[in-house]
């Protein structure tokens, strides 16, 4: 359509007044304001000449359409001669070449009793530069937001409304996939209810804006046995999202740094636990020690001094008590030795056929030769445990577990007491063997099962969660001789053949210690 083909519309003919009133307002307008034919310019206010720098002289009869920039005549013919009234944005070329963003309004109007058209131009650079300076900022942020190494999201009520590339790799999704989700379903269950708190808190204006947290990857409303937990430090601001509030959420991975202080924490707890050993052992060796070495110089001053007033009984009771002193104190040395090979990183269970049940009788022979014989030991097997049973164990681990058993059951038993001795063949439990466990254990479904029950002084309850402990010895034992090392050299064998012990135990009427070891045929 061109303008010479559109007819402008009839209208009234204004009186002189009216004209005048019209011209004195096109005047004073500060917008720019141009009356004009399909063909030229009628007229034009001073802010349309200050506009695109042309006088009002040039302007008149020039086609309203050549001070158009190229590309935008086809939208100012259409709203500069169908008399819409509707605004449109074109850019107008400057007199000095430049172009110019306007707003351009258009409608039908009479000018000196003529009907023609009436145009408003308003000027829209600065509105357009700052616009087109928000979208180019916009675009940076957005391009600094998507490249980021930091995970950065958004989250409106307790959805994501936006997470960046980043979020989406360290929850192992799909960006896709981020969107929507449920943002409590991102943290560890257990720290949800701190993570609803500090937001609470935030946003009633907590100047803390911070909160150390575990995350969980990928998202998940419960716990799962793939998930993989993830220490991290939240940063949290309340923002606005597309017209609502948000919360802005920077998140650090503090991993490798949680590492670091938890290795560094159990290396101090290993130092001080290490600490605390040597000056158990000193205090204890210097104890025990003092004892036989007091045994053996009081005798052996004897019977280098009074030989020849001592009778034959009373020699031989002298070398016995001194011979019974190095025992005990043969005894100490190799629990200590035990218990140093034990508590390094050497030690290794090195399964081999072993028949069981010699090797119990061997152990109760020497617990009953080293006690004077003072107890008897009954050894019962039950079906089908048998003579000549034969499976895969450590057997210098068993003797460590049975000779100190045996040992104890002797030593806190009265004169005489019975002690029995269980071996039997039980159906191992049904949950999971301990991280120990060989895999030859974990496959087996049975264990072997060897009770050791004694009626003697028994353990006070306040001391059996520390009975495996090293150095410890039950408060009611201070009168028998002990290292406080052998239950704790009994724990670390059984556990390193993947096996556990516990005790059953009343304060002066006994204890009962339960082996339970993996059943493995040899």
């Amino acid at each position: 359509m061109q303008p010479s083909q559109i007819a402008p519309p009839s209208l009234p003919a204004p009186s002189a007044a009216d004209t005048q009133r019209a011209i004195d307002f096109m005047q004073c307008a500060s917008e720019g304001v141009i009356f004009y034919t399909e063909k030229i310019i009628l007229d034009c206010n001073e802010a349309f000449e200050r506009l695109l720098g042309y006088s009002r002289s040039h302007l008149i009869g020039k086609p309203p359409l050549s001070l158009f920039a190229i590309g935008d005549e086809p939208a100012a013919l259409r709203h500069m001669y169908l008399g819409r009234g509707m605004p449109i944005n074109a850019k107008m070329l400057h007199a000095n070449g430049s172009s110019l963003h306007v707003e351009v309004t258009g409608r039908a109007a009479l000018y000196a009793d003529q009907v023609c058209w009436v145009a408003t131009l308003r000027d829209t650079q600065t509105q357009v530069y700052v616009t087109e300076s928000l979208v180019r900022s916009q675009a940076r942020y957005r391009a600094l937001v998507e490249n980021a190494d930091q995970v950065i999201m958004f989250v409106q009520g307790r959805r994501l409304a936006y997470a960046n590339p980043a979020a989406a790799r360290f929850f192992r999704l799909r960006p896709s996939d981020m969107h929507s989700q449920e943002s409590m379903h991102l943290i560890h269950p257990d720290d949800r209810a701190l993570a609803l708190r500090r937001r609470k808190e935030m946003i009633a204006g907590d100047p803390d804006r911070s909160a150390m947290l575990r995350t969980v990857s990928p998202p998940t409303r419960h716990l799962q046995s793939d998930s993989v937990v993830t220490y991290v430090r939240f940063y949290g601001s309340v923002v606005e999202w597309e017209g609502r509030a948000a919360t802005l959420i920077f998140m650090t991975d503090l991993t490798a740094q949680h590492e670091k202080q938890e290795s560094m924490h159990n290396a101090l707890m290993h130092e001080k636990e290490l600490g605390d050993l040597k000056t158990r052992f000193v205090s204890m060796a210097s104890h025990e020690f003092r004892t036989p070495l007091a045994t053996i110089q009081t005798s052996s001053e004897l019977l280098q001094h009074y030989s020849d007033r001592l009778s034959t009984t009373e020699k031989a009771e002298a070398i016995a008590d001194i011979q019974l002193s190095v025992q005990r104190m043969q005894a100490m040395m190799e629990n200590f030795l035990a218990f140093g090979r034990m508590s390094s990183d050497s030690m290794q269970c090195k399964p081999a056929h072993l028949a069981v049940v010699p090797l119990v009788r061997s152990m109760v022979h020497e617990a009953l030769v080293a006690d004077s014989h003072q107890h008897v030991i009954d050894v019962r097997l039950r079906a089908p445990m048998q003579e000549h049973t034969a499976l895969q164990l450590d057997a210098m681990l068993l003797r460590h577990m049975l000779g100190n058993l045996l040992s104890n059951a002797c030593k806190y038993s009265h004169f005489g007491d019975p002690i029995d001795l269980l071996i039997e063949q039980v159906v191992a439990p049904t949950q999971a063997m301990p991280t120990q466990a060989t895999q030859a254990a974990q496959a087996s479904q049975h264990q072997l099962r060897i009770v050791i029950t004694d009626r003697g002084l028994g353990i006070p309850q306040r001391d059996i969660p520390l009975l495996f402990s090293s150095f410890h010895r039950a408060s009611n034992a201070a009168n028998v001789p002990g290292s406080g090392l052998g239950l704790a050299i009994v724990d670390r064998a059984v556990r390193a053949h993947g096996g556990s012990i516990s005790v059953q135990s009343t304060e002066g009427e006994g204890a009962a210690f339960e082996l339970l070891l993996p059943w493995t045929a040899a």
